[in-house]
């Protein structure tokens, strides 16, 4: 049982893997960095759980069963994550792509300045269609409290903040592909 918990969670960090590198390849300098912190620090985490999840059965034979099971469960979820957030982007995409910017915090700040003047025509040069119809572009709704750019990819206002997912078009320069609310 041991032996095939630890094959099952070894094949589910081959297609972790797979998963991963399709994620950077989307992404530009700035992005692969903050994906690369982000699965360093979730590797932390998983690998902590993992040995507080078999310290349930400290000593005994099933310490190693837990250990495993967990790397598994928690590196599929994991993957199944990383891989929805490319097939949401992908689906999210318009069939005409937005002009774009050079860089992902330049298609961010672009975004971030048309969003801020109520302005969906400058917008939608570096966003989808999808992304703009995400957002209330009405003037008489005013801005919202706090409004500001806090990186590339965040807009953080007061009680929540966007996050704008980039990609690539065409000719390799990065648009607002989605927008992804959260509320504080």
């Amino acid at each position: 049982m041991n032996r095939k918990a630890e094959a099952e969670a070894a094949a589910a960090d081959k297609k972790l893997n797979v998963a991963y590198q399709k994620a950077m390849a989307d992404l530009d300098d700035e992005g692969k960095a903050l994906l690369k912190a982000s699965q360093r620090a979730w590797l932390t985490y998983r690998d902590a759980e993992a040995a507080r999840a078999a310290d349930e059965m400290r000593g005994g034979s099933a310490a190693p069963l837990l250990y495993a099971g967990t790397l598994a469960t928690l590196t599929k979820e994991r993957t199944k994550r990383l891989s929805e957030s490319q097939e949401t982007e992908d689906q999210e995409e318009d069939a005409s792509e937005p002009a774009g910017a050079d860089s992902a915090k330049k298609a961010g700040a672009l975004f971030y300045k048309a969003y801020s003047n109520h302005d969906r025509k400058a917008a939608a040069e570096v966003a989808t269609k999808a992304a703009l119809d995400h957002l209330n572009w009405d003037a008489s709704a005013g801005k919202p409290e706090g409004l500001q750019l806090m990186d590339a990819t965040h807009i953080y206002y007061v009680g929540g903040s966007i996050e704008m997912k980039m990609k690539k078009n065409s000719k390799g320069r990065f648009y607002v592909a989605a927008l992804e609310m959260t509320a504080d």
